[in-house]
This record gives C-alpha cells, structure tokens and sequence, in this order.
C-alpha cells in the first residue's frame, strides 16, 4: 500500500519506491514526499493524464481525504484506473502543522513568482510542483487538473470551482464543463488576468483544462463529513476510471443550474473608506464611493 497521507503526516519516505497494486493492473512510483504517480497496465485512454491536488494550504483537510481514499481504493483494486495520474498533497509541512501555510501562501507562487518570495521550504516546494507536473503533463496529448481546497470562512455557495484564465476566444475545455455541472458544484468563477495559483500554472504554462475547486469549509483532519462530498467523489472517481465508475452522477437537470461569476477586481488591503453607502438602489446605480486617505500635497497636484 501506498498511504499516501498516513506517510506524508509521518514524513516518511517508502523503502520501496515503486511497485503494483492489489490486483496487479496499475503500476506506481513515489515521485517525492506527497507525490504519487499511477498508471493502468493497459490503457483505456493512452493520451489522456489527469492531475489531482489537494493540501496546497495544509488546513484544507476534506480534499486530502477525499484523495487518500480515490488513491487507496486503485490500489486496493475496489476502483478500475484508465488514464495516466498524478496524486499530490501539495504541502506537507503545512499539513503536518495544520496550517494554512508555514512562511507564505504557495498558491501565489506559481508560474515563477516564487522567485518574488523570501527563499524557503514553500518556495522550494512550489519549483518542485512546477516541475514535476510539467514533465508529467507533457508527456500526453490531454490533461485536466484539478486542485481541491476548503474556504477559511462559510461560503453563501459553498461548493465552487474557479477557473484560471484563460486567453479570449479559447473557452475551457467541454469535457471538464461537464464534469463540474455533473460533480454538484453551486457556482462557477472566471479569472480575467493571469496569477501565481497552482491552475493558473497548469493552465497557462501546460495547456491543461484546469480548475481550483473549493469544497465547504476548512475543518481539522478526521473531523470531515466526507459525506456532503459525494458528487464530486463520484466525479473525480468517473474522470481516473474512464467512465466506468458513474453509477449516480447526480444530474444538474435535477438542481438549480451551475450560477457563473467572472471576477470583476481583487480587493487588496490598504485602509478604505466607504462614503455615502446605500444598497438600496437599482442595479447600475451608485452604493457608494470608495474612499483612501492620501497626503494633504495631492491637494496641490494638477
């Protein structure tokens, strides 16, 4: 057995680095601490690799699970294996420390803006995603990644996915579209610029069908209901398996449709004001003005 998490909490590393698994179909190498690599003996779909990650923020604890458990089950031989995959508990040192991060967020880091970081273990660890999923990911014709995270705080949508950009006139990938309507996902979000997360990585410098998927809130380890997740379970079990493991997909017919956010602006943290706010108003109206103090020159300033 692999035990993914059960050695990624304990720091360690396998004697044996690679083998087979249960029933002998799917063959697997340990890459790297929290990193697995499994591939089905034959085929179903020869060019076809997908990616899934989870503990990026090492507070995020449901996503682990979920993948510990799709790991486990492939190689117990419980669930069939028809692509190539990637199994990756991003960060371990945080997940070990039930943190959010140790030093800095790793999910600003990617596409090389760990270079703009003070030199740690996180910036270390996101050169090694970068190039661990880069090799991995060139080596087929298609991939899809998807990256699991919990919200720090109750979402009013709780279960979302957010996709990176994406260059105009390129929209995502179909296959992944239905995938998310199928998985039970509340709300969809668009990036409009390019960024230092995880898919946006994958997404921009890979050309993977990428996207960050939030899963409720963050909980410790061992206190999730993995049950409120089985939509997507079953999804993410579909997508590994080829299709052959779709039994009760919920159907998007059945629920309210998937809502669709594109982002308008980030929000950064300096000191605003708000002047004038009214939500009382018509859509398109003024509800208020934003507001920052700046020095009394711009007063004299052309």
């Amino acid at each position: 057995m692999i035990n993914l998490l059960q050695r990624t909490l304990s720091s360690e590393v396998p004697a044996i680095r690679e083998g087979q698994n249960a029933n002998g179909l799917v063959s697997w190498r340990w890459l790297h601490e929290g990193i697995v690599e499994v591939t089905p003996k034959q085929h179903c779909h020869e060019d076809q690799s997908v990616v899934l990650s989870a503990g990026i923020h090492g507070n995020e604890t449901a996503p682990i699970e979920l993948l510990d458990r799709l790991v486990n089950d492939i190689m117990n031989g419980q669930i069939p294996l028809a692509v190539r995959m990637l199994a990756i508990i991003g960060n371990p040192m945080a997940v070990r420390s039930d943190q959010r991060y140790i030093k800095a967020d790793m999910n600003r880091m990617f596409g090389g803006r760990h270079s703009k970081f003070e030199p740690s273990e996180e910036t270390a660890r996101a050169q090694l995603l970068e190039s661990v999923v880069r090799d991995f990911i060139n080596t087929s014709t298609t991939c899809i990644h998807l990256d699991m995270h919990t919200a720090i705080r109750q979402s009013l949508l709780p279960q979302f996915g957010v996709l990176p950009f994406n260059v105009p006139g390129t929209p995502p990938n179909p296959k992944l579209l239905d995938l998310l309507d199928a998985s039970g996902l509340d709300a969809l979000v668009l990036h409009t610029e390019p960024g230092g997360a995880f898919t946006h990585y994958t997404g921009e410098l890979t050309n993977a069908s990428s996207c960050t998927l939030e899963l409720g809130k963050a909980l410790p380890l061992g206190h999730n209901n993995l049950d409120q997740f089985t939509s997507y379970d079953q999804v993410m079990r579909s997508l590994v398996s080829g299709g052959c493991t779709s039994p009760a997909m919920a159907s998007r017919s059945a629920r309210s449709p998937i809502r669709v956010f594109r982002v308008l602006r980030s929000v950064i943290n300096p000191v605003e004001w708000i002047l004038f706010p009214n939500t009382n108003v018509a859509l398109g109206l003024r509800a208020g003005i934003v507001l920052t103090e700046v020095p009394r020159s711009t007063l004299f300033q052309s």
